[in-house]
């Protein structure tokens, strides 16, 4: 069975994460951002452009400004609350977290 998850900054909906699969450590999912989404694409783009060039000590930089906006998986099935610690990647359509 897959697992949905709504992208959220507060009450704003950033995207959606869908058609998750464990592969551990991480979920894989299909991305669909919402179009608030777009303000913080960027910051995305270059955290993982620093994780796979192996700069570690800059992704943890970037990565902190990432987790300082407060973001949170809601799942969309209602059987959990909000997820609030995790690490989340997304690269166009496809995003991966782990919590």
């Amino acid at each position: 069975m897959s697992q949905s998850w709504t992208l959220k900054l507060g009450n704003e909906i950033l995207g959606a994460l869908t058609d998750g699969s464990l592969n551990m450590p991480f979920t894989f999912c299909r991305f669909v951002a919402s179009a608030p989404f777009s303000k913080y694409q960027s910051l995305f783009a270059k955290e993982l452009e620093l994780i796979n060039s192996d700069q570690m000590a800059l992704w943890e930089q970037v990565y902190s400004e990432i987790n300082a906006l407060g973001l949170a998986l809601e799942p969309t099935d209602g059987t959990s609350g909000l997820i609030s610690e995790f690490i989340l990647h997304i690269d166009g359509n496809k995003a991966w977290f782990r919590s």
